[in-house]
C-alpha cells in the first residue's frame, strides 16, 4: 500500500530539505549576530580583560583605559 497515495515519496525529501534551510539560515543569523556585536569579540581577548579589570580596579584611568582600547583593537584588525 503506497504512502498516501505516492505522496510519501515526495514529503519526506521536502520535509529534510526545509529542516536543512532552517537550520542554514539560524547558523547564519547566530554568527551574523555574533560578529557584530563588538563585545562578543573583546570577550575572547585575554589582553582587553586584562584592561578591563585593571579599569574596574581603579589602576587606569579612563583616559589611559580607552586609550589603551583603541590601541588592543587596533593592533587585532
Amino acid at each position: 500500500m503506497p504512502m498516501m497515495n505516492g505522496f510519501g515519496a515526495v514529503f519526506w525529501p521536502v520535509i529534510l530539505l526545509l529542516v536543512a534551510v532552517v537550520g542554514i539560515t539560524v547558523a547564519f543569523l547566530a554568527t551574523a549576530m555574533k560578529r557584530s556585536d563588538p563585545d562578543a569579540t573583546a570577550a575572547d581577548d585575554p589582553a582587553e580583560d586584562a584592561l578591563r579589570m585593571r579599569f574596574a580596579r581603579g589602576e587606569v584611568g579612563v583616559e589611559d583605559y580607552e586609550r589603551d582600547l583603541a590601541l588592543l583593537r587596533s593592533r587585532r584588525s
